[in-house]
């Protein structure tokens, strides 16, 4: 037996699970997934430690298990849910049989419960093909000006550097047409007034527009100028 397990994160986790029988008899399998949420933000995530510690409850019900947390009157809560599955208050699992050079597969969504929502927000799987981002990385890459030296090691790094600022190129939700600089990947995906003012600043020789979206961003968002 192989054992495959194919995750995507957006808002929220697909798995998939597929067992696959590569022998010429039938396998009876249980298979048991054993589901927890430490509800830890984005700073206990990068420094591996642990400092909060929420008061945990469990709702196993029908397809789908859910575990809310409460840490000083702040409510957090996911749901999983995974067809014809059973579920316990541990986790989840099933009991199933892989034909001969056959395979099993089944899939475990894992979705955020923002603001104590009773109702989670749909996991939306990436469409085939390039994503928006990509997309609006490439289209910046072709805008700016073109450096052409000899020395190699300097080409690099300005190729490097200019896929870079690409990457971090995040779009306003309240108004798409401006493109602002994120603080850093992995942990801080988001706009920080510090460090995109820093790198918007440093790169206004390459594209000027990006100061100028990032600034009126932060100014209705985070102060006035």
């Amino acid at each position: 037996l192989i054992v495959e397990r194919n995750r995507e994160v957006g808002a929220g986790i697909l798995e998939e699970i597929t067992v696959r029988n590569h022998s010429r008899e039938p396998a009876v399998c249980v298979v048991e997934l054993a589901m927890d949420a430490d509800f830890a933000d984005l700073f206990e995530v990068k420094d591996a430690r642990i400092i909060r510690h929420w008061d945990q409850s469990r709702h196993p019900e029908g397809d789908s298990l859910t575990i809310q947390g409460v840490w000083r009157g702040i409510h957090k809560g996911v749901i999983l849910q995974a067809p014809d599955a059973t579920f316990s208050h541990e986790g989840l699992g099933y009991r199933t049989v892989v034909p001969p050079h056959g395979q099993w597969r089944t899939r475990v969504t894992v979705s955020p419960l923002v603001d104590a929502a009773e109702t989670p927000a749909p996991f939306q799987r990436q469409a085939s093909g390039t994503s928006p981002a990509e997309i609006r990385r490439q289209e910046w890459i072709r805008k700016i000006p073109a450096t052409h030296v000899s020395n190699v090691s300097i080409a690099r790094t300005l190729q490097r550097s200019h896929d870079d600022i690409g990457a971090l190129q995040i779009e306003d939700p309240l108004h798409p047409d401006r493109t602002v600089v994120a603080a850093g990947a992995p942990w801080f995906m988001a706009l920080f007034g510090r460090d995109s003012l820093l790198s918007s600043y440093m790169a206004l020789t390459v594209d000027p527009s990006l100061a100028l979206d990032t600034l009126q961003t932060l100014a209705e968002r985070q102060g006035n100028v």
